[in-house]
């Protein structure tokens, strides 16, 4: 994690697991992170990259032989390791700055406690990266799934940019065959959901941190939340009439798109439906549009790639229901994640691939949410969450969103989340104990 920020581990499940409270962040902005890598390297920071000029970056790398049993690897690939994140409850909710090193200031990395025979430092050359993003994703995909597969050589997500993203690696080098094994044991369909079956009640602890628990629960203030009041809003027709004329035109246009949308529930004990390469893609292409700053912003590029990874295993991680956003040709394009919680539903993220940054699918997502709250019984509240910029706040008060920092005062968290299938992913009693102790813990 971020130095002197979060702190976090790797646990295996047995028990009672600590609240998690990784962020409390919303859609489309770049100011908060949910800090649940547990990678040896996932900042700029941590590993040490630095820019120079153009498109070029070196990496200094400390680049070893990794002694690899290939029996056991294969072993811990079949028994994937049920893993938790914890976080310290006690610090905010507020994204901390990822501060680039000085130019000229390269530092050493580790690769954590893996068995090695050489030790030889040598420059990585990491040459337009942006080239190869779209075949680099895919085995950045495979790396972080060896990871959590209990493969710890690959605990080390400074070595998978060199591996992926270093032009002058020899091809019989270990970090090149380390990406062609995780390649390897990717499953033939992008689509297929790869993550880890977590129960339901560590889905909703997992969800707290990112809807502000902090906040409502007395423990700190967390950033105002934009909030539209759908108490007296009766037809989403009556919502859009009450918009200003250019977001009239942007709706149209949303409107007028051609694709498809599926909502699709996030179960206790399966994989999230959102848990694939596909979707993966869709959060990778979104961080990387939201930070790096041009094509010779490498150091962006690289920082973007950690933050998607850290964004992507958080969404996974969490409860509620995700709307699935496809082109006409089947592919998908963005998601946004949902929360439905006492009597507000929350927009908790939103990530979408270039294509969708063009076809106004964020502006249709908060539109579906506006509807599906304004028709379902019980909401008053539609909570956006906080925002990354003033900007962004400006452009979601537009649409009626109102940034409140009081914002508990008006967003019923209280009651319990909402399914409508009130059969989904049902926990046995001592996992609803769990969490309606971790609640009382929590002043509720």
């Amino acid at each position: 994690g971020h130095e002197s920020a979060l702190h976090a581990c790797i646990v295996e499940v047995s028990g009672p697991v600590p609240p998690v409270f990784p962020d409390d962040d919303d859609d489309d902005d770049d100011d908060n992170a949910c800090i649940v890598f547990p990678l040896s390297a996932t900042t700029n920071r941590a590993a040490g990259w630095t820019g120079t000029t153009g498109t070029n970056l070196n990496l200094n790398v400390n680049l070893i032989s990794v002694k690899r049993n290939r029996k056991r690897t294969t072993e811990l690939s079949e028994k994937s390791k049920s893993v938790s994140v914890i976080l310290d409850p006690t610090l905010d909710d507020e994204r901390v700055s990822v501060s680039t090193v000085e130019e000229g200031d390269i530092e050493k990395f580790a690769v954590g406690d893996i068995d090695t025979d050489i030790d030889t430092d040598i420059d990585i050359d990491i040459d337009a990266p942006f080239d190869s993003l779209p075949n680099a994703i895919q085995s950045l995909f495979a790396w972080v799934s060896r990871a959590f597969a209990g493969e710890t050589e690959y605990d080390n997500l400074m070595l998978a940019m060199a591996a992926i993203f270093g032009t002058n690696l020899p091809l019989d080098s270990e970090p090149l065959l380390m990406v062609e094994h995780a390649n390897s044991m990717l499953p033939p369909n992008d689509e297929q959901c790869t993550g880890a079956p977590i129960p339901k009640y560590q889905r909703e602890e997992a969800s707290l941190g990112a809807m502000g628990a902090a906040q409502w629960t007395g423990q700190w203030n967390t950033r105002p939340h934009a909030l539209l009041d759908v108490s007296n809003i009766t037809t989403i027709d009556e919502w859009i009439r009450t918009l200003p004329r250019g977001c009239k035109r942007t709706l149209k246009k949303a409107n007028a798109q051609h694709f498809n949308v599926e909502e699709k529930t996030i179960y206790g004990n399966q994989p999230a439906p959102h848990s694939s390469l596909a979707h993966f893609r869709c959060v990778v292409e979104h961080e990387v549009r939201l930070i790096a700053k041009g094509e010779d912003d490498v150091n962006g590029f690289l920082n973007a790639l950690a933050e998607a990874v850290n964004r992507y295993l958080g969404t996974t991680r969490m409860t509620g229901i995700i709307q699935e956003y496809r082109n006409q040709d089947g592919k998908v394009i963005a998601f946004a994640h949902e929360v439905r919680k006492g009597d507000t539903f929350r927009g908790q993220w939103f990530y979408g691939d270039d294509e969708a940054a063009k076809s106004y699918v964020w502006f249709h997502s908060v539109q579906e949410l506006v509807r599906r709250s304004i028709e379902a019984d019980g909401i008053h509240m539609v909570d956006l969450g906080p925002s990354g910029s003033d900007a962004f706040s400006e452009l979601k008060a537009k649409y009626g969103f109102v940034s409140v920092d009081d914002w508990p005062a008006f967003c019923n968290y209280n009651g319990p989340f909402y399914y409508e299938d009130d059969d989904m992913g049902a926990e046995d009693n001592d996992e609803r104990q769990r969490m309606m102790d971790l609640l009382k813990m929590l002043g509720q």
